[in-house]
């Protein structure tokens, strides 16, 4: 089974290539072959939340399972569980903090490539967390702020 860690996947995922990778995701006709039930919250200690987000794509033969906890003690944790969709066999276990973030900027970048207009020039980012972080760093592969 693979395993990566935080700085394995940030030295493999590649924002240009998962922002075209989610572009090729959003553009295929997954209505037939995916399942993905609403994601399931429960509730934690001290208000924190665990939050489970299972997926199964038939056409590719993959399923999977996100599992975030979002705690006062530490904050939001990601990680990621991928199956074989045949078999069940654990494929690989991925943390998944700068994945995750990885992913939200990367959609952002897309929709800002589909949406906004060529020569814009301004970014405005709200908040200054990881989120922001990830999106002042993938938003200009798309467009010069």
């Amino acid at each position: 089974m693979l395993s990566l860690s935080e700085q394995q996947v940030r030295a493999l995922a590649l924002a240009g290539e998962v922002i075209q990778t989610i572009r090729a995701a959003f553009t295929r006709d997954f209505s037939a072959t995916l399942r993905m039930p609403v994601r399931t919250s429960l509730p934690l200690e001290d208000g924190g939340v665990l939050l489970l987000m299972p997926a199964h794509d038939s056409a590719l033969g993959y399923a999977g399972v996100k599992l975030v906890t979002v705690t006062r003690a530490g904050g939001v944790k990601a990680a990621y569980e991928l199956l074989n969709g045949t078999t069940g066999e654990m494929l690989a276990r991925i943390e998944a903090n700068w994945l995750t973030d990885l992913r939200t900027a990367a959609t952002s970048a897309l929709a800002t490539d589909l949406l906004a207009r060529g020569d814009v020039q301004t970014l405005g980012i709200f908040g200054s967390g990881r989120q922001a972080t990830a999106h002042f760093a993938v938003l200009p592969l798309v467009r010069r702020f």
